[in-house]
């Protein structure tokens, strides 16, 4: 791998984090709002779909994190071998 292709790589992965803060808050926020709703409501269509759409949030940014440490394992193991 290039020097070149190594600096491509560790931007993206800042801008991975930049999308992983981004997905906190907006699970945050979802999150917020469903717990601050009655149980007749989150166990109505409504706040199952909510609770759906919160862990499938919580699924993406699962995958990005992973693939954000894979990427940044293959960078340092580049450098070291160097």
């Amino acid at each position: 791998m290039t020097k070149d292709q190594e600096k491509l790589i560790n931007e993206l992965v800042d801008r991975i984090y930049d999308v992983l803060v981004g997905l906190e808050a907006v699970q945050s926020e979802e999150q917020d709002y469903y717990d601050s709703r009655s149980e007749k409501w989150q166990d109505s269509d409504k706040g199952q779909e909510l609770e759906t759409r919160i862990e499938q949030l919580q699924s993406a940014y699962d995958d990005l994190e992973n693939a954000k440490g894979t990427l940044e394992s293959l960078t340092e193991e580049l450098s070291a071998a160097r």
